[in-house]
């Protein structure tokens, strides 16, 4: 989701402040909190993490000015449109950073996930000795390429037989009656 270069993304954002901000100052009754808002909140979707912080400042710098080109009013006024809303605009900001970099290090772990399997299956298939992992039931779930290639099979073709079929049919019963020891060591 995120296409855009961030260095646009910044931009567009502060840029996006600015005209909220001033349309909104030229409409009576607009609503307050989408002139500082949608900004942090475009960087919170297409941005960097630190945008969010620069947009959060610009939002609270246009909250000053706000405060500025109004002029005094009462008390109510001035603590409901330019002081409660500095602490509730770094809140969310923090929150959606944080967000953002509980994303970022899921991803990181994703990929690191995924290379760390690359190796084990490297590591699986290439090994010299033979390995399988079945079911209780005595299902191939899972073989090597040794063993598929060493019993002339694709690993494809052993994947869902029974394991019966690496016995000689004359050891069937003494692993049958070995198969429960072992599945519980």
């Amino acid at each position: 989701s995120r296409a855009l270069h961030p260095n646009l993304v910044l931009v567009l954002a502060c840029l996006l402040a600015v005209l909220l901000f001033l349309v909104a100052a030229a409409t009576p009754g607009a609503h307050f909190w989408s002139r500082y808002l949608v900004p942090i909140v475009v960087v919170f979707l297409w941005g960097r993490r630190r945008d969010i912080y620069l947009v959060t400042a610009l939002a609270s710098v246009l909250i000053a000015a706000g405060f500025w080109f109004d002029g005094p009013s009462d008390l109510g006024y001035l603590l409901s449109n330019y002081v409660l809303p500095l602490p509730i605009l770094w809140i969310i900001a923090w929150l959606l950073a944080g967000r953002q970099q509980m994303q970022e290090m899921t991803a990181a772990h994703a990929a690191e996930l995924e290379e760390s399997e690359r190796r084990y299956r490297d590591l699986f298939d290439n090994s010299p000795d033979m390995y399988l992992s079945a079911t209780t039931d005595h299902i191939i779930r899972e073989c090597n390429l040794t063993l598929a290639r060493t019993l002339g099979y694709n690993r494809e073709e052993l994947i869902g037989r029974p394991t019966s079929m690496l016995v000689a049919p004359e050891d069937h019963a003494a692993v049958e009656a070995s198969w429960p020891a072992y599945v519980a060591a």
